[in-house]
């Protein structure tokens, strides 16, 4: 039921123990708040037409929130993997994860952004582009994108609750405990994206939302990646 597990505090290695299934529970729980909100363009349609609504806000926490699991998925990999090895591996593998995350994002930033000042152009075209916008994106599902929201935020409380309990050291990996409260600010500011502007302006918002979490998402991969180079010329030097 628990594993010994190796935690550097103050230059000290100390010998814990960690809950395995409590924390494996926490990953899948993870992985289903990710599933979650990268399907959500699945889930959050446009009432009456028949169109799939932009839902950038939520699918963007997907990416971000992937993010997250994969620094979890560092942390965990500490449990089974030896020292020696997984020092010389991690930098490699959090170098290609960041390279690969960090294009996929500007891509993703891009496209938003392309989609955003589309639909602006449409609302401020009078009279048939106002018309074609508020036919095409005019109705976006705000109802259903609060219920998603608030169902991947009471998974991501759970989870927090849950890594803890299984290993009480992980509250002091500052990385870890700064990137888990940037996934909740983030889930936040797509919340009130949606929340403060009539219906029929949620969309150009939603769109909005994606990129303040793409940024944020871009600039921890950029902290990711930094990190990753050093450790990388650290094990070749």
């Amino acid at each position: 039921m628990e594993h010994t597990l190796i935690i550097k505090t103050s230059g000290n290695r100390i010998m814990t123990k960690l809950n395995k299934p409590v924390f494996f529970l926490s990953v899948i729980l993870l992985f289903i708040v990710v599933c979650s909100e990268a399907g959500s363009v699945f889930f959050i349609r446009v009432k009456g037409g028949g169109l799939s609504a932009p839902g950038y806000g939520i699918s963007s926490l997907a990416f971000f929130d992937t993010l997250v699991m994969f620094s979890v998925f560092l942390i965990g990999a500490s449990v089974f993997i030896p020292e020696r090895i997984q020092g010389k591996i991690q930098g490699i593998i959090t170098l290609v994860f960041s390279i690969l995350m960090l294009i996929s994002a500007i891509g993703l930033l891009i496209y938003i952004v392309v989609k955003l000042a589309l639909m602006v152009t449409l609302l401020v075209t009078p009279i048939f582009g106002t018309l074609a916008y508020l036919v095409i994106f005019g109705n976006f599902d705000t109802g259903s994108a609060r219920l998603l929201l608030g169902y991947v935020m009471f998974l991501k409380f759970v989870f927090v609750i849950l890594i803890i309990i299984s290993h009480f050291r992980f509250i002091e990996n500052k990385g870890l405990v700064f990137i888990l409260i940037t996934s909740v600010v983030s889930g936040i500011i797509v919340s009130l994206c949606h929340a403060i502007v009539p219906g029929f302006l949620a969309s150009i918002t939603d769109g909005i939302a994606g990129i303040i979490v793409l940024v944020i998402a871009i600039i921890w991969l950029i902290f990711f990646l930094i990190g990753s180079v050093k450790s990388v010329l650290k094990a070749v030097i």
